[in-house]
């Protein structure tokens, strides 16, 4: 996402130990106790445990020779009748401690559960309301708009209710989690392994020196790909794509589930990690992935949670081609919507911050006392939002649907239809297809050839660039002013996100405007 860079510091709450000032840089990896030392102070801390392994291609080379072998035996045992369960070796005999390298510090391996689970900015942003499968009708009908919110709320105490803090200042499932179905169990696994993929890729940038400043979910990748996805192979795509401050790229697989089996959920993610090598936006050159990072989050019953993070090496170039403006905006709408949720709780209430009068909160007593914030100027952009991208899905929608059955298709007609249901009045109607003539005028057919320049002629048309660029450089003189305690709230995606000041304390945010004094003036001589 060249070009639209934010001000501000990523959101983590995360304690980690900088070295950066005190070390030179060049001998990092020759201080052994600096490592020792950093380990030696989680230990003391409690917390949640990270272990990093990468993968030895050696290591993987030794165990398919074992694998070839033990299909063999397998094939011959079938054909004697002879049942013998032959397991491949564990995915762990292909990996070894992770050893950064020379311009990195190893990574943080404690998670110290300080504040809850809820109102942390990775819980609110990430983990339960970034994964929406934004579609037109999601979008431009309130009344599904509405019911995103009400299950994103019902997603986050789901959760919550299944984790607490323990003693040892880590977060662990409750005792009752044993009695859950195993499918619900699911559902948790996937909402709480976003939630620490996104604590591990906060160390495991921090440790190169670099901040998240796009944190994108495969579902808005999806919705904003320039290449056309048949229906199975949008599950190959890796959970997350993130960009730095410095603009490299790296791509996190995330996984959770019981802790006996991780190291066969890891292997999985490791073949997905294949899908995406190369992140071309619009008409760039091709930026290679620095790194492709899984992470496995172990939840189990009354035992604390556990996360294994592997960096292993793809074998494949696989490029992933996508429209920053529209993963921009999605974002944006994201944003407003756990705001809109947040806001519709009868617990809650919107308020403002003296000092801060660009920005609107909302107090969430229910969640863990939480207090969410997001400019004010994206509710101003609200509404031209959700109109460019509801257009844009809509008639992407038809495209999809009917390139899925013929290698050639025409939308005109299916895209009138969809269009006149998402917009009823003629006066709206008149003008959706004043903004899109250009694109029906071009286009009538649709092949896999021309998907992504007709999508681009439709971004054009609905003026998703120039929008994103308001949007963003109103953001970024916004940021710009924040001061430094403040920004370290701040996310990738924009909200600021803290625990409420205790009731008694002065709010540290607050910056009182100064008042004339009543004090009588004195007479001039």
């Amino acid at each position: 996402m060249k070009g639209y860079k934010k001000a501000g510091e990523a959101a983590t709450n995360l304690p980690y130990l900088s070295v950066k000032d005190s070390i030179p840089f060049g001998i990092i990896k020759a201080s052994q106790y600096l490592q020792f030392s950093l380990r030696e102070k989680n230990m003391q801390k409690g917390g949640n445990n990270f272990d990093y392994w990468e993968v030895s291609e050696s290591l993987v080379s030794k165990r398919n020779q074992i694998k070839v072998s033990i299909n063999k035996k397998r094939l011959s045992n079938k054909k004697k009748g002879i049942k013998e369960r032959l397991p491949y070796p564990s995915y762990k005999d292909a990996c070894m401690t992770y050893d950064p390298p020379l311009d990195m510090v190893f990574p943080e391996s404690k998670l110290i559960a300080e504040t809850s689970l809820l109102a942390t900015p990775g819980a609110l942003e990430c983990g339960y309301s970034r994964c929406i499968d934004w579609t037109a009708d999601g979008i431009l009908d309130e009344n599904i708009y509405k019911w995103i919110g009400w299950y994103t709320r019902s997603r986050l105490r789901l959760a919550g209710t299944c984790v607490e803090v323990g003693q040892d200042k880590a977060f662990k499932m409750r005792k009752f989690y044993q009695c859950i179905e195993s499918s619900e169990k699911a559902t948790i696994s996937f909402i709480l392994g976003g939630f620490f993929c996104y604590q591990s890729a906060t160390y495991w940038l921090t440790s190169r020196y670099e901040q998240i400043e796009h944190f994108i979910h495969a579902g808005l990748i999806i919705k904003a790909s320039l290449r056309f996805y048949p229906e199975e192979d949008k599950r190959k795509t890796p959970d997350y794509l993130i960009e730095t401050s410095a603009g490299e790229w790296h791509v996190f697989e995330s996984k959770g589930g019981e802790h006996s089996p991780r190291w066969q959920r890891i292997e999985e993610a490791v073949a997905q990690l294949d899908s995406v090598t190369q992140i071309i936006c619009n008409d760039e050159p091709p930026k290679d992935v620095s790194t492709f990072v899984c992470t496995h989050t172990s939840i189990d019953a009354d035992k604390n949670i556990a996360i294994n993070v592997v960096d292993p090496v793809p074998e494949n170039a696989q490029p992933i081609i996508f429209n920053p403006d529209v993963c921009i905006l999605l974002s944006k709408l994201t944003l407003i919507s756990l705001f809109d949720t947040l806001s519709a709780i009868e617990t809650s209430r919107q308020y403002e911050i003296e000092g801060m009068d660009d920005w609107a909160f909302v107090h969430a007593p229910e969640y863990d006392d939480v207090q969410f914030g997001i400019p004010k100027s994206y509710l101003m952009y609200k509404d031209e939002i959700k109109s460019s991208l509801g257009i844009y899905l809509a008639l992407k929608e038809v495209v999809d649907l009917k390139l899925g059955d013929d290698h050639e298709a025409g939308y005109f007609k299916e895209g009138w239809i969809k269009l006149t249901a998402l917009f009823p009045s003629r006066r709206e109607l008149r003008h959706v297809i004043k903004r899109i003539r250009p694109t029906l005028e071009q286009y009538s057919k649709i092949t896999e050839n021309n998907y992504g320049h007709f999508l681009k002629s439709l971004a054009n048309s609905l003026q998703l660039q120039p929008l994103t660029e308001r949007i963003v450089l109103d953001e970024f003189l916004l940021a710009s002013t924040l001061p430094e305690p403040i920004k370290k709230h701040r996310s990738a995606w924009g909200g600021l996100t803290r625990r409420a000041p205790l009731p008694g304390y002065d709010d540290p945010w607050v910056t009182p405007k100064s008042k004339s004094s009543n004090r009588p003036k004195k007479p001039r001589l």
